[in-house]
């Protein structure tokens, strides 16, 4: 169903092919709404919203996204706010490539293989708030990190450190089962600002040395007023 409103459009979606079509016309302004049921399918967004007029795709928690060969979904184009809907059943909950200026709120992201939530390839100044998290890592305990930032130099054939800068995570509560560290910052990442989240650790396997509620090896980042509990070993490393 489209529904057009001062200049932009309104996609309103009742299952997987409806998504994927709007996903594939949306301009600046544009909104997708999800209707409560199960969505399965590749869901990539490569269209880019702008500062004034981001593009929206919202739902309620019952709206359901999964893929289990892939991503849930997939995010690649800048000023986008994610909000509302569940991600579930997927090889990583939601990754960023290439994609600047979004936001991701409210989201709940639960029963993955690895991480929940993983911006990579410069993803930068992206906001992730009030989402929660949680049995991450199901099918690689050693991969099930709740937010991931960066990826390590050694996932570089050059070393060359993906910088992945000034994305602020606020207000999210990352846990039970999260089997890596809630949030990991890698190396070469720069300027962000984790602040009042909740960290539970239970569940935290150790596996590659998973055993930090906060594994930070960026730099210049504001980390505040966050509370953790049961961790395995550290809180912050």
């Amino acid at each position: 169903m489209i529904l057009p409103s001062d200049g932009f459009t309104t996609y309103g979606v009742r299952d997987s092919q409806e998504l994927i079509s709007a996903l594939n016309k949306v301009y600046e302004g544009d909104i997708i709404i999800l209707e409560p049921g199960k969505y399965s399918g590749n869901f990539t967004a490569i269209r880019n919203g702008t500062q004034a007029n981001p593009i929206t795709i919202v739902g309620p928690q019952e709206a359901v996204l999964s893929h289990e060969d892939n991503y849930g979904f997939h995010l690649k184009a800048n000023y986008w706010i994610l909000k509302g809907f569940s991600v579930t059943r997927a090889k990583i909950g939601v990754v960023l490539d290439y994609a600047n200026f979004n936001v991701i709120d409210n989201l709940t992201v639960f029963d993955i293989d690895q991480e929940g939530i993983h911006l990579r390839f410069g993803s930068s100044d992206n906001l992730i708030k009030h989402c929660h998290i949680y049995n991450l890592g199901t099918a690689r305990p050693g991969y099930g990190e709740g937010i991931y930032i960066g990826q390590s130099w050694h996932s570089w054939v050059n070393m060359t450190l993906d910088r992945c800068d000034r994305n602020h995570i606020i207000q999210n509560y990352i846990g039970p089962d999260v089997r890596g560290e809630s949030i990991d910052i890698k190396e070469g990442t720069c300027c962000g600002l984790i602040e009042g989240n909740i960290l539970n650790g239970q569940g935290m396997t150790g596996i590659h040395f998973d055993d930090a509620w906060i594994d930070m090896k960026g730099e210049k980042y504001l980390i505040q007023n966050n509370y953790g509990f049961a961790t395995s070993k550290d809180g912050f490393w």
